[in-house]
């Protein structure tokens, strides 16, 4: 859906009036799972809760990387065998403020799957 939407910005003359939806997708999950009875077992996963936590904790680990200077995570971080902690270059803090703001636009799109997965469910009760 993002790739649509920035295909919509991308190729239209009027970009700020274009508006992309993609609801049906969402409204057809919700009639399967109210035609089927699954809706309880479907909130018992709490699938928005998980993926959203998912999405939340990759944007926080990169943003701890994204900031110049600031040695690297995990083992190539360590002060091993009296090396010097490795800093992040510029190139990959551009790379990593990259992965950061897509991240984000998942995020964000989840959210707007929420809402619209809510209203439909609300629609069809």
């Amino acid at each position: 859906m993002l790739e649509g939407k920035d295909k919509i910005l991308k190729r239209s003359r009027d970009a700020v009036n274009a508006i992309f939806t993609d609801d049906g997708f969402v409204l057809g999950v919700a009639y399967i799972l109210k035609v089927l009875g699954q809706e309880t077992q479907f909130d018992s996963l709490h699938w928005f809760t998980s993926a959203t936590q998912h999405f939340k904790k990759k944007i926080f680990h990169l943003e701890g990387d994204t900031e110049a200077g600031q040695t690297r995570g995990g083992l190539s971080g360590l002060n091993l065998w009296n090396q010097k902690n490795l800093t992040v270059s510029n190139e990959e803090t551009q790379n990593l403020k990259t992965d950061v703001r897509q991240l984000q636009k998942y995020l964000a799109e989840l959210e707007l799957i929420q809402f619209g997965f809510v209203c439909a469910r609300t629609f069809l009760y």
